[in-house]
């Protein structure tokens, strides 16, 4: 078997992506910080364009905020300046 080597760009984004939560999360609120997990670690996938990141990262921005703010009242501010 030939040794394939490991997807960095994947594995970075991810990492890159749960870290931008916590930066994002504590400065500015749930809703920047979802969208920045989700469309840094969209951009790990080869095949994704910037447009098809933004729109998925935009559509789980919105199901958190219902999800996580709205329904579960989790104590993290939305929005926060």
């Amino acid at each position: 078997a030939a040794f394939v080597p490991p997807d960095w760009r994947g594995f970075f984004a991810i990492v890159s992506g749960i870290v931008a939560f916590i930066i994002l999360g504590a400065y500015f609120g749930l809703a920047p910080a979802a969208f920045g997990l989700v469309f840094i670690s969209a951009m790990g996938d080869r095949s994704a364009t910037l447009k098809s990141a933004l729109v998925l990262a935009l559509a789980m921005t919105a199901v958190a905020t219902v999800l996580f703010w709205y329904l579960l009242q989790i104590q993290f501010p939305l929005l926060r300046w």
